[in-house]
């Protein structure tokens, strides 16, 4: 569905990265995940607990050898296509580069004698968010506006941890935001993310399209305040439990990003918080805030070092998102400008 100057850089196979590579850390293949120390949580079948999987991963439930839980994603490595491989070593070197509380931490990487690449990193057995709002839609009324603004709090630190390294998550939506049982923020899922080099901006198309920023629905480059962008449209589904923009077709959705109304709120929303939705959902990239800017607004202070909040009401394994949402676009990792 892209539109016609997205198309030549988004089907690129440009490699290497036109940009320093962080140093991946992968211990050669000597031994098995039993071996380094990991077993599998079975089911009740006695088979592998599975929590997901995907085009080219599986995530399955382990517990270490000091009886911690974490999960491992496993790749096939020797099936991936060559542009997939660069997702993987690109989500595993910026794991590894951060250490943040709410950004899920990587444990280990691995590959095993069968050519298998594990990515093992912490547990959030609360689930994820899009599980979270669906359980709470269902009880039918909204989140505490505290609640909300606890987790927003804990989304904007994991972002701006992210941005001081110049690293843009590129796919902030509410299945990517992973929740403890005490109802901690953990940020996932850095398969397309990217990290840019000082002065440089990204342009290539990724992610899903519900959250695109408007920037990068019109083919211009964009830089950290793309995910600010999502991270309103988040913010405004937190609260609503609808998106501001929808439609089954995703090329009709862009164009209500690009040019449809600013979103409205129920009058039982507060004014600060108004005020910082439609902050962070301002079209002109130029005016809208960075995420430091973003934690520096006074009703944002009032709420960073809250406890976090709420208690599980999920299933062990994600729902299925509707087809629009789940349609993603692979990166070639460019930076034009």
């Amino acid at each position: 569905f892209f539109f016609e100057p997205f198309v030549e850089s988004c089907q690129s196979d440009a490699w290497p990265l036109p940009y320093a590579m962080p140093q991946l850390s992968v211990a050669p293949a000597s031994a098995s995940l039993q071996e380094r120390g990991y077993h599998y949580k079975l089911d009740p079948k006695g088979e592998p607990q599975c929590l997901g999987s995907g085009a080219f991963a599986k995530v399955l439930l382990l517990e270490n050898a000091d009886g911690q839980m974490c999960v491992s994603k496993q790749v096939n490595v020797p099936q991936l296509k060559k542009a997939d491989r660069a997702l993987i070593d690109n989500e595993v070197a910026i794991l590894q580069q951060i250490d943040h509380p709410h950004v899920m931490r990587c444990f280990d990487t691995f590959t095993d004698p069968e050519g298998v690449l594990h990515i093992v990193c912490e547990y959030a057995a609360g689930g994820d968010l899009c599980q979270r709002i669906q359980c709470q839609k269902a009880k039918g009324y909204p989140f505490a506006e505290a609640t909300v603004m606890n987790w927003f709090v804990q989304l904007c630190q994991a972002l701006d941890c992210l941005h001081q390294k110049r690293i843009l998550h590129r796919d902030l939506k509410a299945e990517n935001v992973l929740l403890t049982v005490a109802g901690a923020v953990k940020l996932a899922d850095f398969g397309v993310s990217v990290q840019l080099q000082p002065g440089r901006k990204a342009r290539t198309v990724v992610g899903t399209p519900y959250y695109y920023s408007p920037e990068m629905c019109e083919g211009l480059s964009y830089d950290e305040k793309s995910d600010v962008w999502s991270l309103g449209i988040l913010l405004y589904e937190i609260i609503t439990f609808s998106l501001p923009y929808y439609s089954e077709v995703p090329k009709e959705v862009m164009k209500q990003i690009m040019y449809g109304p600013k979103p409205t709120l129920p009058d039982t929303v507060s004014t600060a918080l108004a005020e910082i939705v439609a902050a962070l959902l301002t079209k002109d990239i130029n005016k809208r805030p960075m995420i430091s800017e973003v934690l520096a607004m006074s009703y944002v202070q009032n709420f960073v070092g809250s406890d976090p909040v709420g208690s599980p009401c999920v299933s062990p394994s994600p729902p299925k998102s509707p087809a629009a949402e789940e349609e993603e676009y692979e990166d070639d990792f460019e930076n034009e400008d």
